[in-house]
């Protein structure tokens, strides 16, 4: 039963990299066989590079996306800790030292609430919002 464990763990990411690959191959080769035959070029689909849409964010807004994320650590860490403590009293009441795992995405979580805080501090009041442009 342990070889299933490791095929999960260790199966999934690659399966998932030979899949990106394989689509992404497939891309390109419609894009080539298209300027071969002097066709148009089908439009670049905006859900298939995330990377444009990541650097339109603001600096405050990257700020933001630190406290979510710590906060979301904190309470992983939280739930961990409540967990392990709630299994290790049930099993053996002299175990505790097990609820200890759910401190490290609780501190994980501490230092990006730290770091947001830092880069909010540096970056100073945030500008006023930009109405939005008129629809045409």
């Amino acid at each position: 039963m342990p070889w299933l464990f490791f095929a999960l763990i260790f199966g999934l990411p690659f399966a998932g990299m030979i899949y990106g690959y394989l689509t992404e191959r497939l891309k390109s080769q419609e894009r080539i066989k298209a300027m071969e035959k002097g066709l148009p070029l089908p439009p670049e689909a905006a859900a298939s590079n995330p990377w444009p849409a990541l650097s339109r964010k603001t600096p405050w807004e990257r700020a933001d996306d630190l406290r979510l994320a710590g906060l979301i650590c904190i309470a992983v860490g939280i739930g961990l800790s409540v967990l392990l403590g709630w299994i290790a009293w049930t099993i053996d009441k002299k175990d505790q030292a097990i609820t200890a795992v759910g401190a490290i995405p609780a501190l994980i979580g501490v230092v990006l609430l730290y770091e947001g805080r830092r880069r909010m501090r540096d970056l100073g009041p945030r500008p006023p919002a930009q109405p939005p442009l008129p629809k045409s």
